[in-house]
């Protein structure tokens, strides 16, 4: 995945509140979505796990690329996380 993709990424991890009413999809785990629904060309990713903890803020998703219509598990993606304090990690 390149810095791009690691950024729409790490947006779409504020996407698993389902509270939030102002995102198109809450990304669900097993689900393959499109990095940019407007150019379906550059790509998807499946979520392959998915956590919000309300009780400390912290969200994040494991998420690999898809090739040729699979999750890419070859490599070491990492995961991308966000807290309540807005702060990203990658690992």
């Amino acid at each position: 995945m390149n810095d791009w993709q690691y950024k729409w990424l790490s947006e779409q991890v504020y996407w698993i509140e389902e509270i939030r009413e102002d995102v198109p999809y809450h990304p669900t785990q097993s689900e393959i979505y499109p990095y940019n629904a407007k150019n379906i060309k550059i790509g998807q990713f499946q979520v392959l796990k998915v956590t919000d903890n309300t009780e400390n803020g912290m969200q994040g998703m494991a998420v690999a690329p898809v090739v040729n219509g699979k999750a890419d598990l070859t490599h070491d993606y990492g995961v991308v996380r966000r807290t309540c304090n807005g702060s990203r990690s990658s690992r």
